[in-house]
């Protein structure tokens, strides 16, 4: 009796061409006596192998799964996503023919649905959200050049580092760039691309999520299971890490491409974020926005460690000029390729938007959204706005009062007082939390809220329920942040402080489960602490069991927790130099120790994991060998690390090639121990 995933796997299978069916017995190795002629049909073929994965000397469905997700990432896409139309060159016996954005987005998040969270849907909806459709295209264009310089680094052997740094200010163009680079790369068949967004937006700036994505996307390009347990986020580094360390069994060139790592919510970017000697065959890119003081590349590539130009290079997006923004028109096709021939119309966008690819995002998107007028658009329409963001919403305001009428100010207020509280927030905002922040004399509720939220719809994503309100580009959170005044900013700050000492006196009185706490607090609480300045005691608060159990409840890790403990740590190790430095007595080295007793108990919850326990584990499939070699590995004791992966390699359930894996593990850790046994 087939279950229900064995039967989608019977489908799958049925639906493979010949040729491709031909391929996937090649890579299980099924003897030959065991399959029909070809003459046979393709029904009874697959019949065949299904019978024999299912018999005692077969490799049982679940291998066939595996490599069928390991041949099907193979395969080539040929994709036109404007008109969602096939073009094919060459042979094509062997592909695949996937037509439409969505089957390029589903390319590039598969394997990460498999995960304990599935992180797919808000990856899947970044991805979207940069290639557009055909009935709602995004602006894009003028980036020929700096596409030809990705192809050329990624097609380099010879003298060509394998680390690439894009860097630039916010609303540069990065990660349209870097979406549309790999949505080409999907089509072809000698390269496999692993893209992890870093986004406040979307809720993929937790380094529990996103290396967690990295490492599913991996493992189904290597052909193995897909965790499906949570993990610590050393043990998801480490399971990155360590596919990073091998080629693709199929001899595809692999790429890994981190986007936007400066949106990271809770990682210390440090030295050993990537393998400072990477295999052959892997590259990587990280983007990330310059932070204060920098002016080129040389800040991310120090504190990445990439200062060997053997082992990276940086590159800066440029703004685009008139000719990028005349492709960008073009590209959008009718009615804009019309505007985009008219040189006066360009030379106006370029002086308006100043060649920031997010200006002129919001210019053609309001042209877009004029159908037919677009084409009469004059050159004096535009002549008497000012320049940049300041000039864009000017205008903006400007055409909402107009439209709102008599009731231009008790519909500002509501906007305005929207846009500050997006604006003081560090990440996507739910609706409940929305009315736990609102002032009182803003006069919204339930009723009125969603007419104040309707004029930010084109700035604003999200709809409060499944996806929080968040400004749908960073840079915007930036501008109408520095708009606020000190006293605005401060009391917007304060708001959030009281709603998360409120919540935390809930917990502590059993008014709050530990679940229902809300997320963005667990998150962010302790950032809007920072931001005031909070005192020591402030951040003491939250080293308590009942925030500890709101950090796992709602994160299902101690990410969270860990995170709040480091600040407070910080700000009283700060305050003890301090007193050292002017030679008084340590104040507060009670509270430092606690912060350090949290750090460590946490830390090795994992390390206290049995070897014995690690192994039948994998053994019963609870973890995946590649999990049982992180778990292994987080072991103090380099003995301790040996003797778990030399049971692991013992097990009858793991394949020859994981006990290849194991056993060079296993290797690895025993030369850790072998100097001090030479030494005693």
């Amino acid at each position: 009796m087939l279950t229900p995933l064995d039967a989608e796997l019977l489908n799958r299978l049925n639906r493979l061409l010949p040729q491709q069916l031909d391929q996937l017995l090649l890579r299980l190795e099924i003897p030959n006596h065991v399959m029909p002629r070809n003459t046979a049909t393709h029904g009874d073929r697959v019949t065949a192998l299904v019978e024999w994965a299912r018999s005692s000397g077969g490799c049982d469905l679940e291998q066939v799964a595996k490599k069928l997700d390991t041949l099907e990432s193979s395969f080539e896409d040929a994709v036109t996503p404007q008109a969602g139309s096939v073009k094919a060159n060459g042979d094509v016996t062997n592909s695949v023919i996937i037509t439409g954005n969505d089957k390029i987005v589903n390319l590039l998040v598969r394997g990460i649905d498999r995960l304990p969270t599935d992180y797919s849907t808000p990856i899947g909806n970044f991805l979207k959200a940069y290639l557009g459709t055909p009935q709602e295209p995004v602006p894009f264009g003028g980036r020929q050049h700096d596409l030809d310089y990705l192809d050329h680094w990624l097609a380099e052997t010879q003298n060509t580092p394998p680390y690439l740094l894009l860097a630039a200010p916010a609303g540069r163009g990065k990660s349209a760039l870097l979406v549309h680079w790999c949505a080409r790369l999907a089509k072809r068949r000698d390269v496999a691309v692993v893209f992890v967004p870093v986004s406040i937006r979307y809720g993929t700036n937790r380094s529990e999520v996103f290396f967690a994505a990295a490492a599913a996307r991996l493992a189904v390009l290597h052909g193995e299971d897909v965790p499906t347990t949570s993990n610590s986020v050393p043990v998801w580094k480490s399971l990155m890490a360590d596919y990073l360390r091998r080629p693709l069994p199929d001899g595809r060139q692999l790429l890994l491409v981190l986007d936007g790592l400066d949106e990271a919510a809770n990682l210390e970017v440090d030295w050993g974020l990537f393998s400072t000697s990477p295999k052959k065959g892997v590259r990587v890119i990280v983007s990330a926005r310059f932070m204060a003081g920098d002016t080129n590349t040389r800040g991310w590539l120090t504190r990445l460690g990439w200062t060997s130009p053997q082992l990276a290079r940086g590159k800066e997006v440029e703004p685009l000029d008139e000719s990028g923004i005349k492709d960008v028109l073009s590209k959008m096709g009718c009615p804009l390729d019309v505007v985009g021939s008219r040189v006066d119309i360009v030379r106006q966008l370029y002086r308006l938007s100043e060649g920031d690819p997010l200006l002129v995002r919001l210019y053609v998107d309001e042209i877009w959204k004029r159908g037919e007028a677009a084409s009469h658009l004059q050159p004096e329409d535009l002549e008497h706005i000012p320049p940049g963001l300041k000039g864009y919403f000017e205008r903006w305001w400007q055409d909402q009062r107009s439209l709102w009428g008599k009731e231009a100010p008790l519909k500002e207020l509501g906007v305005r007082t929207l846009l500050n509280l997006f604006a003081c927030a560090f990440g996507p905002l739910m609706r409940r939390d929305l009315f736990r922040l609102l002032p009182d004399n803003c006069d919204l509720d339930e009723w009125t809220l969603d007419g104040s939220l309707e004029p930010l719809a084109r700035f604003v994503v999200g709809d409060g329920e499944v996806q929080g309100y968040v400004f749908n580009h960073s840079r915007l959170g930036y501008h109408f942040r520095d708009k606020l005044q000190k006293s605005k900013r401060r009391e917007g700050s304060e708001r959030f402080v009281e709603w998360g000492n409120i919540t935390l006196k809930e917990l502590k009185t059993r008014e709050l489960e530990p679940r229902d706490t809300p997320v963005y607090l667990v998150q962010y609480f302790g950032v809007h602490l920072e931001e005031q300045g909070a005192s020591p005691q402030d951040f003491l608060k939250l080293i308590c069991d009942e925030w500890r159990k709101a950090s796992l409840a709602v994160e299902g890790s101690y990410s969270g927790f860990l995170g709040d403990v480091q600040r407070a740590w910080n700000k009283f190790g700060q305050v003890g130099e301090t007193e050292v430095a002017q030679g008084l007595r340590i104040s507060h080295l009670s509270q430092e120790i606690l912060c350090a007793l949290c750090v460590s108990s946490i830390s090795t919850l994992s390390s206290r994991i049995p070897g014995e326990l690690i192994a039948l584990l994998v053994n019963h499939k609870l973890l995946t060998v590649m999990q049982g070699i992180a778990y292994a590995r987080q072991k103090n004791e380099s003995s301790d690390q040996t003797n778990a992966l030399v049971q692991m390699s013992l097990l009858n359930s793991v394949s020859k090639h994981e006990t290849y894996l194991v056993t060079t593990a296993a290797l690895q850790a025993a030369q850790m121990t072998w100097p001090r046994i030479m030494i005693r």
